[in-house]
C-alpha cells in the first residue's frame, strides 16, 4: 500500500544535518580514508541500518524535511546522514564511497536504508495520522 505524507517545511537551522559538515567540503587532510569508510559501512548491512537508524533518532527534523518530500532520493539521502553520523563523512566522500561498490553490494545497501525509510514512515504516521493519505 502506497502513503503520500503531507511535505514537511522547517528553516533550515532546524534542520540537524545542517549543523555539521554533511554538506560541506572538508579540507583535504580530512578527507583522508572517508571513501573508504563510507563504502565500508555500506557493504556491512548490519552496521549500516544500526547507523540508518540513528538518524531516524539524532534527526528528527532533518528526517520529517527530507523524507515527506517526492523529490528527494530517500536511499541516498539517509546513507549520506548514515556516514555523516558514523564516521563524518560528507555527502561528496559517501558519492566516492557508494561509486566503488559492486552492484550487489549497493542493492543490499539498498535494502538496509530501505528499512529504515519504512521505519521512518510508520513513526510520521503514527504521530501525524491526518498528514497521510493512502493511494
Amino acid at each position: 500500500m502506497n502513503r503520500r505524507f503531507k511535505r514537511v517545511y522547517r528553516h533550515y537551522l532546524e534542520c540537524e544535518e545542517y549543523q555539521g559538515a554533511m554538506w560541506k567540503v572538508l579540507p583535504p587532510a580530512e578527507r583522508i580514508g572517508m571513501p573508504e569508510a563510507s563504502a565500508a559501512l555500506m557493504i556491512d548491512y548490519e552496521s549500516f541500518l544500526s547507523s540508518c537508524m540513528l538518524v531516524l533518532d539524532r534527526w528528527p527534523n532533518s528526517c520529517d524535511v527530507n523524507l515527506s518530500a517526492s523529490v528527494i532520493n530517500h536511499q541516498a539521502w539517509i546513507g549520506h546522514a548514515a556516514c555523516y553520523l558514523h564516521h563524518g563523512a560528507s555527502e561528496d566522500l559517501t558519492r566516492l564511497g557508494w561509486r566503488t561498490m559492486a552492484e550487489a553490494q549497493q542493492e543490499l545497501a539498498n535494502l538496509a536504508a530501505d528499512v529504515a525509510i519504512l521505519e521512518w514512515r510508520d513513526r510520521y504516521e503514527r504521530a501525524n495520522p491526518k498528514s497521510v493519505t493512502r493511494k
